[in-house]
C-alpha cells in the first residue's frame, strides 16, 4: 500500500479520514445495517455526535457509476 491515489476519487484519503473518525468514537467493534422502505441502505457505528454514518449506494447509483 504506496498511498498513490488514481481515478475518480481519492481512496486513500478517504481511508485516512475513515480512520480519523473511527478511533474519535472509540473505535466500535459493531455496526449496523439499516434497510429503509425506499431501498436506502446505511450503516452506523458508535453513539453521540462522534458516530459514524454511512450512506450505502442503492445498486443502480453503482451500475451508473462503473459506466462513467
Amino acid at each position: 500500500m504506496d498511498g498513490h491515489a488514481s481515478g475518480p476519487r481519492d481512496i486513500w484519503a478517504e481511508i485516512r479520514e475513515t480512520t480519523v473518525r473511527w478511533r474519535a468514537t472509540g473505535e466500535p467493534e459493531v455496526y449496523r445495517l439499516d434497510f429503509e422502505s425506499d431501498g436506502e441502505q446505511r450503516v452506523s457505528a458508535g453513539r453521540g455526535q462522534g458516530a459514524l454514518t454511512w450512506r450505502l449506494p442503492t445498486p443502480h447509483t453503482v451500475t451508473e457509476e462503473a459506466t462513467q
